[in-house]
C-alpha cells in the first residue's frame, strides 16, 4: 500500500519574494493533481493522501485558489484516493478549511477534538486534530486515540515536536512520546524540510512542495510512504522523497530513497 504524505502546501503565499500571484496556487494544485493521480510516475494512483496542515496561507487566498484545491480533492475522489487532511496554524488564522465543499472520500480531522477516520477498503485508521488557533501551545498528541487493532494506524499532527526545527512552537510534543504510541506512522507538517525522525524511522515531516519567499534552496514535494503487511506485527515503513520542480518551470520529479524502518 502506498500513501502520499503532503503538508504545507500555503496556498496563496508569496512565491519568490513576490506579492501573492493568484495564478501560483493552483498551478501547484495543478502539478499535485497530476502527481498522486500518477503515483509518482509509474501510472498507478496512491491509494491514498494526507495532508498535515498548512494547506493555505495566514491571509484569506484568492478564491480562484480555493477552488482549485476542491477541484483537487474532487479529482483524487473520482480516482478512488480516499484523503484525510488536518488543519494547520496558518490555516486556523485563514479560515478556510472548515468552509471547503469537500467531495465524500475527503475528511477534515479534528476540528473539535482529536478523532479517527477509517478507510476501509485499505485497511488504514487516520487519526488526527486539526489546530484551532493561531498559538497552539498544547501537547495535542496526548489525546489522539488508541491505535485500531488489525488496521495500519497513522497519526496525522501538525507540530513543532521540541521546538529545535522551528522558529514558532505549535502542538508540541516529544519525539520519543510519539514512538511509544503505538502507530505505524506520523505523518508531521508544520516544519517545511523534508525529515526522518526517531530511531523507529516512522516518524516524519514531509517537506513543503510550495515555493515560499527564502525557501527557494531547499527541495520541494512529499513523501511516498509504502506500508508492508506481509508479516505479523506493525507494518513495515518505507519513505521515498518526491521532489516538484519550481512552480512557474515545467514540472519535474526525483525519488530519493530514505531509510526504512525498524
Amino acid at each position: 500500500m502506498r500513501i502520499a504524505h503532503l503538508s504545507d502546501l500555503h496556498l496563496g503565499a508569496r512565491s519568490h519574494g513576490a506579492e501573492p500571484d493568484p495564478a501560483a496556487g493552483p498551478l501547484l494544485v495543478e502539478v499535485l493533481t497530476r502527481r498522486v493521480l500518477a503515483g509518482a510516475g509509474d501510472g498507478a494512483p496512491y491509494d491514498g493522501a494526507l495532508i498535515a496542515g498548512d494547506v493555505f496561507e495566514r491571509a484569506r487566498p484568492d478564491e480562484r485558489v480555493i477552488r482549485s484545491f476542491e477541484a483537487m480533492l474532487e479529482v483524487w475522489h473520482e480516482a478512488g484516493i480516499p484523503v484525510a487532511v488536518i488543519a494547520g496554524n496558518h490555516d486556523a488564522e485563514s479560515g478556510c478549511l472548515p468552509e471547503l465543499r469537500l467531495p465524500p472520500s475527503a475528511r477534515l480531522l479534528g476540528l473539535v477534538g482529536p478523532e479517527t477516520h477509517v478507510w476501509a477498503e485499505s485497511g488504514v485508521a487516520v487519526h488526527g486534530e486539526s489546530i484551532g488557533r493561531r498559538d497552539e501551545t498544547r501537547n495535542l498528541a496526548l489525546g489522539y486515540p488508541d491505535p485500531v487493532p488489525g488496521l495500519v494506524n497513522i497519526g496525522l499532527l501538525h507540530t513543532s515536536l521540541d521546538g529545535a526545527r522551528s522558529k514558532r512552537v505549535c502542538a508540541p510534543v516529544a519525539i520519543d512520546r510519539l514512538e511509544v504510541r503505538g502507530y505505524d506512522y506520523w505523518a508531521l507538517g508544520h516544519v517545511h524540510e523534508r525529515m526522518t525522525l526517531g530511531a523507529s524511522g516512522r516518524i516524519a515531516y514531509s517537506g513543503s512542495p510550495a515555493g515560499r519567499a527564502g525557501e527557494e534552496s531547499r527541495p520541494r514535494g512529499y513523501l511516498e510512504v509504502v506500508f508492508d503487511r506481509s508479516e505479523p506485527g506493525p507494518a513495515r515503513v518505507a519513505l521515498t522523497g518526491v521532489d516538484l520542480q519550481p512552480v512557474g518551470e515545467p514540472a519535474a520529479m526525483a525519488r530519493t530513497a530514505a531509510r526504512p524502518s525498524r
